[in-house]
């Protein structure tokens, strides 16, 4: 086995893991394990409310195409990232993260293109021998 693809794979499996942990974090947010006695819909919004459990959702959908390694996984994980970063810079008051939260997505979107774009430079490499 090439060493590179076996590095390339634990990689991805740890994006899995990240993003895993993190649609789980949305998920208990949206169930209202961290708001305590309050109901998350009232202090989230509708609009939060329903941000929050559209991502929470292609995230977890994105964990597992990363885990069995499709490609609609890592598509699916791109897309989640840049509309949560689009919400977030166009300061929408619908979502909150932490900075370490906004460095964390801004690490996985960033790992992930990283990724995609070594398959890219392998598919050309295939193609010109």
């Amino acid at each position: 086995m090439d060493i590179r693809a076996f590095v390339r794979e634990h990689i991805i499996r740890f994006l899995a893991v990240v993003c895993l942990l993190i649609g789980l974090g949305d998920t208990s947010r949206l169930v209202g394990l961290t708001t305590g006695a309050e109901n998350p819909l009232t202090s989230l919004g509708m609009t939060g409310f329903v941000f929050l459990a559209i991502l929470a959702i292609s995230r977890l959908f994105a964990s597992v195409g990363l885990w069995i390694n499709a490609s609609w996984g890592g598509a699916l994980l791109i897309g989640a990232s840049l509309f949560e970063i689009g919400l977030l810079f166009s300061r929408s008051a619908d979502i909150h993260i932490t900075w370490f939260g906004i460095l964390v997505r801004l690490g996985l979107l960033g790992g992930m293109l990283a990724i995609l774009g070594i398959r890219y430079l392998r598919l050309r490499e295939h193609i010109h021998d």
